[in-house]
């Protein structure tokens, strides 16, 4: 007998006695019966389980398959981060040549440049080694031949030398390039040889021989004789010549007026030459004074007041006198320099318009030296 028969067979034993105690008028069902429905129960169950197993297996696949679609798209990804870095790393690659390569020139080019540089510096030594050895030798031949005149050609003693060597006036070291007399003590002190060997001024610029042209502004103030003045500014050129240092030739022109418009009051003209001579002309800060004649041609119709009436003064004149003044050259190199000079003008004529006899006038300029 089965186990599954016995299972029947029992729970057909117990239903015949639950009926009998209850008495039921219903009928016991019978054994095939039973069976029946027992069979059908466990085949529910297996189609239940079979259909859970189909269900299991479609979820254990998609879950597979999307696992496997999930392993694919990282797969991928990586290989695509492997080969943007493999990509990235070639680029890397060839900029650090590059660099390298670049460093090498540089490096190439910097030595070959610093080997340039040695070799014209040591040029450039050599160069000058062979100038000052020249220049010894100049030296030498010049003391050799100032000695052989000193001693062949003996002059007559004067106060500001010694044993006859050159003598040195007053003006030496001030107007002409020269050993300042102050110094000569030294000579007369046995501190020099001779005069010859007294320190010389430095020399910083030359202007033996040199003409120059200029540019001029400035101003002309003049006034009446009842009490009214006037300042105008003007505009000049000059040309000037220095045969010697200190000593200067000079041809100026300036024209100054009111207001430099058509209905102008005053129109002041100038002609000037000047000798000027010029302390210490070979340094840079040269002080100078000037002397000459000034030639003026006047145009006024000037309307003026003395704080308490009007006046108008009409002159139309041509007027010349002296003139004198003082000035500061300031170099600004061997071809350049700016001036500035304040000169007083006395007129020697008759003045038209009761004007004042005189004037001063006031420039600021720049030279050109050739």
């Amino acid at each position: 007998m089965t186990p599954q028969k016995l299972s029947i067979i029992t729970l057909s034993a117990l239903f015949s006695f639950s009926a009998f105690a209850v008495e039921s008028a219903e009928p016991i069902p019978s054994t095939d019966v039973i069976e029946i429905q027992i069979d059908d129960d466990a085949s529910a169950r297996k189609q239940a389980k079979k259909a859970t197993r189909k269900r299991n297996a479609q979820r254990q696949r998609a879950q597979d398959g999307q696992k496997k679609r999930a392993k694919q798209t990282q797969q991928r990804r990586s290989d695509q981060a492997k080969k943007v870095e493999r990509v990235e790393s070639r680029k890397a690659a060839a900029h650090r040549a590059a660099r390298h390569q670049t460093a090498q020139k540089k490096a190439h080019h910097y030595k070959t440049y610093q080997t340039h540089k040695r070799a014209e510096a040591y040029r450039a030594h050599k160069k000058a080694q062979a100038y000052k050895t020249y220049q010894a030798r100049k030296a030498a031949q010049a003391r050799r031949a100032r000695a052989a005149h000193s001693a062949s050609h003996v002059r007559p003693h004067r106060r500001w030398s010694y044993r006859a060597g050159r003598p040195v006036r007053w003006y030496h070291g001030v107007f002409v390039y020269g050993p300042p007399p102050h110094r000569h003590h030294h000579v007369r002190n046995k501190a020099y040889k001779s005069s010859d060997a007294v320190p010389m001024p430095k020399r910083k610029i030359d202007r033996r021989d040199a003409f120059s042209v200029g540019l001029t502004s400035g101003s002309y103030m003049s006034g009446y004789s009842l009490g009214g003045e006037f300042s105008d500014f003007g505009l000049g050129v000059n040309a000037r010549y220095r045969p010697v240092e200190g000593l200067g030739f000079e041809l100026a022109y300036s024209y100054h007026d009111d207001t430099f418009e058509g209905d102008t009051e005053r129109m002041t003209a100038m002609l000037q030459p000047s000798v000027q001579v010029f302390a210490a002309p070979w340094s840079r800060v040269s002080p100078y004074a000037s002397v000459g004649v000034t030639f003026t041609e006047r145009q006024y119709n000037d309307n003026w007041t003395d704080g308490f009436e009007e006046f108008n003064s009409k002159v139309h004149d041509q007027s010349f006198g002296p003139h004198a003044g003082i000035g500061l050259e300031i170099a600004l190199g061997q071809n350049a320099a700016i001036d500035f000079e304040t000169r007083a003008i006395g007129y020697l004529d008759t003045q038209e318009g009761d004007t004042l006899p005189g004037a001063i006038q006031t420039t600021f300029g720049a030279q050109w030296y050739f």
